[in-house]
């Protein structure tokens, strides 16, 4: 017979009600962390993600480092110090300011999360490939060779 998991199975935890309001700010580096400084309340330091359940906000967290020094609209829901549910649905430069994204900012100093590693039999698989497009390309040469 199957044995039970022991302890309390984790919950997922549900999803947060939507109040979706457009809120503008400016993208600045803080203890080495991108963060929202609101127009209206310079003081409130707001993340955005994308989820809807809080137990994935920092999963789906948005990389504002593209918005560094930039001002831009969010549309979303406020929620302690998360805009979740959040679009990013525009930005402003000051006129004779660059556009684009700002890949010249300061790297983030925090960690943002796991990193991603590829497996070993992925490595594995794919230099099988290539051994099988290097045996096909001589193949292919002999048989020009002999025509």
């Amino acid at each position: 017979m199957l044995e039970q998991p022991s302890g309390t199975p984790e919950k997922p935890s549900p999803k947060l009600e939507r109040k979706t309001e457009v809120f503008t700010g400016k993208v600045v580096l803080v203890d080495g962390a991108y963060r929202l400084r609101l127009l209206k309340d310079p003081d409130m330091l707001l993340r955005l993600t994308r989820a809807r359940k809080e137990s994935e906000f920092a999963k789906e967290q948005i990389n504002l480092r593209k918005y560094y020094e930039k001002t831009i609209s969010v549309n979303g829901t406020l929620y302690g110090e998360w805009i979740f549910g959040a679009d990013v649905v525009g930005q402003w430069t000051p006129p004779g300011g660059d556009t684009g994204p700002n890949m010249s900012a300061p790297k983030q100093t925090r960690p943002k999360g796991r990193k991603f590693r590829r497996s070993p039999r992925s490595r594995f698989a794919i230099s099988r490939r290539l051994d099988e497009i290097e045996h096909d390309i001589a193949f292919w040469q002999q048989l020009v060779l002999l025509t």
